[in-house]
């Protein structure tokens, strides 16, 4: 999908989504930077918090304090009061092995985790790959047949991590063009 298509709001979205219908148990978002993955985490939280609806209908799934539940979107973690654990980090963070109370991620979405500037070098490309081909995917968990991940991204190399996915058959690929409506 181009920049500007709204990626990142329907990745929140979704997030928002398992979150209160509980979907999954441990969501892990992952995007380019650390930062990024956290303000988008806030951005979800905030909906989860704020959103009269969404109170509603669904109440509140911020733990009480005395849960002795962690809620910290600055540091890319939240557990909510319904069991569910959402991790929200950079490229190249440490996910193989992640587990909360041996839960492991059974949903991971990549979202634009390549920059200009982690494609310009056939060794910046090739570090990307080892990542997602050998942190990432093996984080899943290898007995829920459900767990799945998800990458949303704009082609930035003809050799970059999303170009590779897509000519391998392991992954199942949605393409969206743009067309110019001036023109």
């Amino acid at each position: 999908m181009p920049r500007g298509a709204s990626k990142t709001t329907i990745v929140n979205a979704i997030n928002i989504w398992y979150i209160l219908y509980q979907d999954c148990k441990f969501p892990v978002f992952l995007s380019e930077t650390g930062s990024h993955a956290s303000r988008q985490l806030t951005n979800v939280t905030t909906q989860l918090t704020t959103n009269g609806r969404i109170l509603t209908v669904f109440g509140s799934v911020k733990p009480e304090q005395r849960q002795g539940l962690k809620w910290s979107e600055s540091e890319g973690f939240i557990q909510t009061s319904t069991g569910i654990s959402v991790a929200a980090l950079g490229r190249g963070a440490q996910v193989r092995g992640l587990n909360v109370n041996s839960v492991r991620p059974d949903r991971i979405i990549l979202d634009d985790i390549e920059d200009k500037e982690s494609v310009q070098t056939a060794e910046q490309r090739l570090k990307c790959k080892i990542w997602v081909y050998g942190d990432v995917k093996p984080a899943l968990s290898k007995f829920d047949l459900n767990a799945t991940i998800v990458a949303l991204g704009t082609l930035l190399h003809n050799e970059a991590v999303m170009t590779t996915m897509m000519d391998d058959p392991e992954w199942t690929t949605v393409i969206f063009g743009v067309t110019d409506a001036k023109g």
